[in-house]
C-alpha cells in the first residue's frame, strides 16, 4: 500500500499493519482484563513478598506447604482482627456524620451569609450551597446503590479470591514465581 505525503510516498507493507493492529487489539484486550492483570501481578508481588517469611520456615524444617499455610493464616487472622476492630467505630462515625451533617450544611450556610465584603465572597455565597450538598448526595448514593454495591461486593470477593488461590499456589510451588514468569514473558527476555 502507497501513501503519498508531501509529494513524496510512503510504502506500508501489509506486515506492518498487522503488526499495528494486532497492538492496537493487544492494548484493548489488556484494557478489558486490566482487573484480572492486576490481580496476577499482585499475587505474584504477595508470593515474593512471602518467599523470605517461607525460606525462614524452611531453614527451621518446617514443610513448604505448611509454612506457607501459617503465614496465609496468621495474615488472614490480622487482617480480619484489624477489621473487626475498625468498622464498627467507622459505622458509628458515619452514622452520626449522617445525622449531623443537614445541621452543619445549614450553619455553614448561615456563617456566609453573615460575612461582610470580603474578595471573593459572592462568588462563595453563590456556590457554597452546591458545595455542601455533594457530600450529602455522595452519602445518598452510597447508600442507596444496592445492584452496584452487589456487584462491586461480589466482584471484589471474587479478585481477593483469585488472589488468594494464586498467591498460594505461587508460594507453595519451589520455584513458582520464576515458572509464572517464565509463562508469561517470551523467552528472549527471560535473563
Amino acid at each position: 500500500m502507497q501513501i503519498q505525503v508531501n509529494r513524496h510516498y510512503v510504502d506500508i507493507s501489509t506486515w506492518t499493519m498487522v503488526r499495528f493492529f494486532s497492538v492496537i487489539f493487544g492494548l484493548i484486550f489488556l484494557y478489558a482484563l486490566r482487573d484480572i492483570v492486576a490481580v496476577l501481578l499482585f499475587a505474584v508481588v504477595l508470593a515474593s513478598a512471602m518467599e523470605p517469611a517461607i525460606e525462614w520456615f524452611q531453614r527451621r524444617r518446617v514443610p513448604r506447604i505448611l509454612s506457607t499455610i501459617l503465614i496465609f493464616l496468621a495474615a488472614i487472622s490480622t487482617l480480619v482482627f484489624a477489621v473487626y476492630l475498625i468498622i464498627p467505630l467507622l459505622a458509628e462515625e458515619l452514622q452520626g456524620f449522617t445525622l449531623t451533617y443537614p445541621i452543619f450544611e445549614r450553619q455553614v450556610l448561615r456563617e456566609i451569609q453573615g460575612i461582610g465584603n470580603l474578595p471573593f465572597i459572592d462568588f462563595i455565597r453563590e456556590n457554597a450551597r452546591g458545595l455542601l450538598a455533594e457530600p450529602s448526595q455522595y452519602i445518598s448514593g452510597f447508600s442507596g446503590g444496592v445492584v452496584s454495591f452487589t456487584s462491586g461486593f461480589f466482584g471484589g470477593v471474587f479478585s481477593i479470591v483469585i488472589l488468594i488461590v494464586v498467591s498460594f499456589y505461587l508460594a507453595i510451588k519451589e520455584k513458582g514465581i520464576e515458572d509464572f514468569i517464565r509463562i508469561a514473558l517470551p523467552l528472549k527476555y527471560e535473563s
